[in-house]
């Protein structure tokens, strides 16, 4: 595998492409990060909070998807 240049626009061309398997442009219940969904969801409920704050890298699924 060829390393890309980490450049911005190699980010955006990740991500308009559905990046590796496609996994940005499935629904959320398919995506490989569903059982972190599940634990913020679980954490959200146990500590009865609605505020999340999303840092890092990606495309920001837990705020697109509004759990």
């Amino acid at each position: 595998m060829i390393k890309k240049p980490q450049i911005s626009e190699t980010y955006n061309d990740m991500f308009n492409s559905g990046g590796e398997d496609f996994s940005y442009s499935l629904p959320y219940n398919l995506s490989p990060y569903y059982p972190m969904y599940k634990k913020v969801l679980y954490y959200l409920k146990k500590y009865k909070s609605s505020d999340v704050l999303e840092v890092g890298c990606g495309t920001g699924p837990i705020c697109k998807n509004a759990i």
